[in-house]
């Protein structure tokens, strides 16, 4: 009997729903149309068409449309006589992306519909899944994997609907740097997003201030020394499951925290030194990072290892475990897992010895008048202005800016369908892929993947791990 599927966004998430499928059902037993909109369509939001300077943050040879041949992608390149970067444009990923789409599109006979889903409906008599895409048209599934990226910015400050308040940095040719040439910028946010609009202003506005500010002013460290290989006595995938099982299936923080100090002793300086000394705030921590890229490549290492290991295993905490190992790790791994190149870090750096980039320390809210942005701290102090605020943030879906939210999230919400999972995100069973909705219950034929479920399953905005996910729910549904 074949199954009628529905892919919702065919970016990363998208691509690789279609690509598992491929791997483990019969062709013909499929029928998969796959929806977005024209200019996302085998590209997702992170890959589409934008400036050069906006660069995947992961190395070439360690990025790849199957993760299970991480050759693929340098293999492209070479056939597109693209010259070989150690980190290319994120434009050419989405190209390569969109190629490796179309192949598996052709040899499964899917369907490109070049539409956004605007409503889903629960049809109970056929037990199926009713799509209403933008143009009006409408289709029923028996399969609907949720693989929409499109998530609203964040909007901490409240700025959104303010002139000279950029919301959205993406893409960053969207900028209106024209308006700017001698003006001062305030960047709000310092991680990998942050760096890219940093670097796109400093480099096409040079005569302006740019200021920038977190609410740690941490910036991703630098990438370094790669090759790492670290020995882990405690940090296993064995040493883990078996404490869990031994404590009603949790991870303790307390055993974690000891097994990461233990383990970190390879870096070759404690984790509180580290911590403290290494790990700064700013110009300075970047030139620390700079400076010692035998230790913190180790240390980027052991985190990047840490993050897989608690991939599914963080949500298993308790509440107090969970804000434990928030206070003590979650700013540190962040940063060291998602280093960033060193060629972005010189352009920052020179920025920085030049008087044209500053942060601001101690900001707590902001207040637009006049087409002005006064940034005051928690006394109400002014603290700098600001003729333009970009904000760089991130991107998430909860109850606060659901109204924001593209329409098929507000349809599923609304309807009962879906619910959001108290560490982000919308709600799964981490054992068996199911979504968990309020209105049906567990339910399989309607699969969440991506960045929205990002929180539950552990900094899942890998490519490699959203592969891994797709994978494991598809396979199995064929057995």
């Amino acid at each position: 009997m074949t199954q009628k599927i529905a892919i919702i966004g065919m970016g990363v998430a998208g691509g690789a729903v279609l690509a598992s499928y491929h791997k483990f059902y019969p062709k013909e037993k499929l029928e998969i149309d796959c929806y977005d909109d024209p200019i996302h369509f085998g590209k997702g939001i992170p890959f589409r068409p934008d400036s050069s300077l906006a660069l995947n943050n992961s190395r070439s040879d360690a990025i790849s449309f199957d993760y299970q041949d991480m050759d693929d992608f340098v293999s492209w390149l070479k056939d597109q006589d693209i010259p070989f970067q150690e980190y290319m444009p994120r434009w050419t990923y989405g190209d390569y992306m969109l190629d490796r789409i179309q192949e598996l599109s052709h040899d499964l006979k899917a369907k490109a519909i070049y539409q956004r889903v605007t409503d889903i409906t629960w049809l109970d008599q056929t037990q199926q899944w009713q799509l209403v895409d933008q143009s009006g048209q409408s289709q029923d599934y028996d399969q609907v994997h949720l693989c929409c990226g499109d998530l609203p910015a964040h909007d901490f400050y409240h700025l959104l609907g303010q002139n000279h308040y950029i919301h959205n940095p993406y893409p960053l040719q969207a900028i209106p740097m024209t308006e700017m040439p001698d003006q001062t910028l305030t960047v709000i946010g310092t991680g990998l997003a942050a760096i890219d609009v940093l670097k796109y202003c400093l480099t096409h506005s040079p005569q302006s201030l740019i200021q920038v500010f977190s609410l740690n002013n941490y910036f991703p460290t630098i990438r370094g020394r790669d090759q790492v290989d670290l020995d882990y006595k405690f940090l296993t995938e064995n040493n883990l499951d078996h404490a869990m099982a031994n404590n009603q299936g949790h991870l303790s923080f307390n055993d974690l925290d000891q097994w990461i100090q233990v383990d970190f002793e390879q870096v070759g300086v404690t984790w509180p030194v580290f911590k403290s000394e290494w790990l700064l705030p700013g110009k300075a921590g970047l030139d620390l990072s700079m400076g010692h890229p035998k230790i913190f490549g180790r240390a980027q290492a052991l985190f990047l290892h840490l993050s897989n290991l608690l991939s599914t295993r963080l949500a298993t905490m308790t509440v107090s475990d969970y804000q434990a190992f928030k206070d003590h790790y979650m700013d540190a791994l962040i940063n060291l897992r998602n280093p960033m190149p060193k060629d972005s870090a010189l352009i920052l750096l020179r920025a920085f010895e030049e008087g044209r980039l500053k942060t601001l320390n101690g900001i707590d809210s902001v207040q637009a008048e006049n087409q002005t942005f006064h940034l005051l701290n928690e006394g109400h102090t002014l603290i700098a202005s600001s003729d333009w605020v970009i904000n760089a943030t991130g991107y998430g879906l909860n109850d606060q800016n659901l109204n924001q939210a593209s329409s098929i999230f507000k349809s599923l919400i609304n309807k009962g369908y879906v619910q959001f999972a108290d560490l982000g995100g919308l709600a799964i069973d981490l054992d068996t892929g199911q979504t968990i909705s309020p209105k049906l219950g567990p339910i399989s034929h309607l699969l969440i993947h991506g960045t929205l479920i990002n929180g539950q399953v552990f900094q899942n905005n890998s490519t490699i791990k959203i592969q891994a996910w797709a994978d494991k729910l598809i396979k199995n549904k064929a057995l």
